[in-house]
């Protein structure tokens, strides 16, 4: 099989990558990765993600891809995440989640696109929503090494 890779956000978006990374110094406080500005132009710069958002991604980029999207996602990854472990162990629960069902991105619908453009948040709150699952998941007794 493919290996499983763990990374952490850190942008939002994948279209900025190309802009200058904020300045700063990525530190753990609290449990949380926080970037704290290094210099006077770090607090004109918009800092990134706090690094608390993950991905576990299930499709390596040298396996063949079971969609043209899911080479895009993977794409889009590169750009935002940075990859910090792999998992060793419960592959099998991972895959369970992934077949569990989601919503579904409806960014085609022009009520969205109408709402979006128009500023309406209720757009972006439905947009957050994309290919979340339905069902509340939590991870319990994960250890890492």
């Amino acid at each position: 099989g493919s290996e499983m890779l763990v990374s952490i956000t850190v942008r939002e978006d994948p279209a900025m990558a190309d802009a200058e990374a904020p300045t700063g110094k990525l530190v753990a406080r609290n449990g949380k990765l926080e970037v704290v500005p290094d210099g006077p132009r770090a607090a004109l710069m918009p800092l990134p993600p706090s690094g608390t958002a993950f991905a576990i991604t299930t499709t390596s980029p040298d396996a063949p891809a079971e969609s043209q999207e899911d080479q895009q996602k993977l794409r889009d990854l590169d750009r935002t995440n940075l990859i910090v472990g792999k998992i060793i162990q419960g592959e099998d629960v991972i895959r369970r989640i992934k077949g569990l069902p989601f919503n579904p991105p409806n960014a085609d619908s022009l009520f969205f696109k109408a709402g979006k453009a128009g500023g309406d948040k209720r757009a972006l709150v439905a947009e957050r929503g994309f290919y979340r699952p339905f069902s509340k998941i939590v991870v319990t007794n994960a250890g890492f090494t």
